[in-house]
């Protein structure tokens, strides 16, 4: 790459990254004025590395987000999140979004109680897929049933004997 792609990457990236700062602006400030400002102030501190102040305004915008049903401000919020090291708000804020995209089932798990209900785990993975998801989140399902009064997991069928022996407790 020649230094006049690179200088032309560079600004197409950067003036990109203004415009879809101006629209979100706008769209969002048509709906609440307050929140538009608070991502600009917001977007000033993390450009600034300012990041123990720019942190709590993420609950505060990503509440007001879900409110206007903002989805893609939502996903900043997550993303921004995850940049900054707190997993947990990433998870609450992706569970946000789908409910605002109308894909969050009634009937999906949002950490309640569960001592006295029924918990099933579907891994979607297909035999191409490979196992690697499965595997790796066995420690979680492991956790979740321990708090369940019964756990049902689907898994691919090469993976049954594995769970089978590593979470004797799931069907």
């Amino acid at each position: 790459m020649t230094l006049k792609q690179k200088l032309k990457t560079l600004y197409q990236r950067a003036y990109k990254d203004k415009l879809k700062l101006f629209r979100r602006t706008i769209r969002t400030s048509l709906k609440d004025p307050n929140l538009a400002l608070d991502y600009l102030r917001f977007r000033r501190l993390t450009a600034k590395k300012h990041w123990k102040l720019a942190q709590p305004m993420l609950d505060k915008i990503g509440g007001r987000a879900v409110r206007i049903k903002d989805a893609r401000l939502v996903k900043e919020v997550a993303e921004a999140s995850l940049r900054l090291g707190d997993q947990v708000s990433y998870t609450k804020w992706q569970v946000e979004i789908a409910r605002i995209n109308g894909n969050f089932r009634p009937n999906d798990w949002t950490g309640e109680d569960l001592s006295d209900a029924t918990l099933w785990i579907s891994f979607r993975e297909t035999e191409k897929q490979g196992l690697s998801d499965g595997l790796n989140l066995t420690g979680y399902v492991k956790k979740a049933s321990s708090d369940a009064k019964y756990t049902v997991l689907v898994v691919e069928k090469r993976l049954v004997d594995i769970f089978k022996r590593t979470l004797p407790g799931v069907r």
